[in-house]
């Protein structure tokens, strides 16, 4: 009976350890697409600078 109980709490042991292996996966990736994300918004967002800073302002003429 206790080799029993311990064999199944190796299998709910083994479940989870699949489970959070598998969460920490989707984390990974969320977070890499988050990041990619933040570098995309940056990047336009200096582009957009730039574009400012070249195109001729009204206040100028």
């Amino acid at each position: 009976q206790a080799f029993q109980e311990l064999a199944k709490g190796e299998r709910t042991a083994t479940a989870l350890e699949n489970q959070l292996s598998a969460m920490e996966a989707k984390i990974e990736a969320l977070l890499e697409q988050a990041e990619n994300n933040q570098r995309s918004v940056e990047k336009a967002e200096s582009q957009q600078n730039l574009d400012a800073k070249d195109s001729p302002s009204s206040s100028s003429a």
